[in-house]
């Protein structure tokens, strides 16, 4: 591997790691402050991932939506009257078809942040529309084909974001469906020469448990 490689994943995996870092101690803060307590809500979800890979090229045409799973936790805070703010960390497995003939099969962890709005409450159930961005980070790649299978960890965009929109329903007390449309901004695959391809495409459908 060139060195600049190397030392190019070592500074994007630092980035990441302070990320997650400031990450924890904002969290450990909203905790341990009473002040930040009120109005504090946290749960787990989890749920369907359906996956397509966008190439725009009759080269590379798009692959078939595949289905995956997602879960995690979250934890909202309210802002204002209507208004909350949403963190989540999600593992995600993801899958991508090519063909019936070669299935990807990604892994990541997934960090949403996202404002939500109570729009209505018909009959007692809240629903909330959303919208934020998404930052990911894949740790799993593999590759299936032919009854064998490959990691190509090394060929995939390691670091990426996702714009997020989506709503909620409450449907019992305590739980929640939610629906979640994400479009990547850089590609899944790397180029040969530079740059990235496949724009990922997911609607994640989840149900949620507010403890």
């Amino acid at each position: 591997r060139h060195p600049e490689a190397v030392e190019e994943e070592s500074s994007d995996d630092m980035r990441f790691l302070g990320a997650r870092g400031i990450g924890l101690v904002v969290a450990l803060l909203v905790v341990a402050h009473p002040a930040y307590a009120q109005g504090l809500a946290y749960g787990a979800k989890g749920g369907l991932d359906l996956t397509r890979v966008h190439f725009g090229s009759s080269f590379a045409p798009d692959t078939g939506t595949s289905a995956g799973v997602v879960g995690g936790g979250f934890v909202a805070w309210r802002l204002a009257v209507g208004f909350d703010l949403r963190g989540e960390v999600l593992v995600a497995q993801e899958r991508a078809n090519f063909d019936s003939v070669i299935t990807d099969t990604i892994r990541t962890l997934d960090v949403p942040v996202l404002v939500r709005y109570r729009a209505a409450s018909p009959a007692g159930h809240a629903i909330h529309v959303s919208a934020g961005i998404v930052v990911r980070r894949v740790f799993d790649a593999i590759e299936s084909a032919a009854g064998e299978s490959s990691s190509i960890a090394d060929g995939v965009t390691r670091s990426n974001q996702a714009l997020a929109a989506g709503g909620s329903i409450v449907i019992l007390s305590h739980w929640t469906a939610d629906v979640r449309y994400l479009q990547s901004r850089k590609g899944l695959y790397k180029k040969i020469g530079g740059g990235t391809e496949g724009k990922t495409r997911t609607v994640q459908v989840t149900v949620e448990y507010q403890f």
